[in-house]
């Protein structure tokens, strides 16, 4: 079993919604999106082209711009890491293991479905806090 990873980075401004505190103010960070993607089968001897992998990632990120102008849930990194993952489009012949969103050197989380993990029920997107809207789906 081949792991591959590779990260991308995007500046964009957010603030947390429903919370006291410091973050309750726009406030901007230069986030890095982590993808692992895992297989067994490499062809030319690459599990997947590191271009390739790139691209479907940059196609999906947004660049300066106001993440809760965006999307329609509260973005922490924690919904982002959860909403990059479901879509994200995954190359052939390769799984998907994790997305890992960095919002500082030192805090990140990452984000893998439950079935990955222990073999529980499959993926259902979770309810944010916020109003109870679906993170995970760009529909």
């Amino acid at each position: 079993m081949y792991n591959l990873t590779f990260r991308r980075h995007f500046s964009a401004a957010h603030y947390v919604e429903n919370y006291e505190g410091k973050c309750a103010n726009l406030h901007g960070h230069t986030w890095v999106v982590e993808i692992v993607l895992s297989g067994e089968t490499l062809v030319n001897g690459m599990l997947v082209d590191f271009g390739v992998a790139k691209e479907l990632l940059d196609a999906i990120l947004p660049d300066h711009t106001s993440l809760n102008d965006r999307y329609d849930f509260n973005p922490t990194a924690e919904n982002l890491a959860c909403y990059f993952y479901n879509n994200y489009h995954i190359p052939q012949n390769v799984t998907l293991e994790s997305v890992t969103v960095w919002e500082s050197e030192s805090c990140s989380v990452t984000y893998s479905p439950m079935e990955k993990r222990n073999g529980a029920a499959p993926y259902q997107a979770y309810k944010d806090s916020v109003g109870g809207r679906t993170v995970g789906s760009s529909s």
